[in-house]
């Protein structure tokens, strides 16, 4: 585990993709582990997180902003009859 980390992910490879430039690695997610401080009623919190997200090929670094939704519902007022 990574003690600075707000989440570690325990993960069992399961395929290995090579790339014309890069190898890539597919895992299964087996555990999660998060600090203490990241988490808000028990759950994990995105935004206490601050997670850092790579974006390829531009090789930008991205924070988390707030909630615009929820999944499988937001949807629903985009639907025009």
């Amino acid at each position: 585990m990574i003690d600075e980390a707000s989440l570690n992910l325990e993960c069992s490879l399961v395929q290995t993709i090579e790339g014309p430039s890069n190898v890539f690695f597919v895992g299964e997610i087996k555990g999660a582990y998060a600090s203490r401080q990241c988490l808000e009623n028990g759950r994990l919190s995105p935004l206490k997180a601050d997670f850092l997200l790579l974006t390829m090929p531009d090789n930008t670094y991205w924070s988390l902003g707030e909630s615009v939704g929820q999944a499988w519902h937001i949807g629903k007022q985009l639907i025009t009859k």
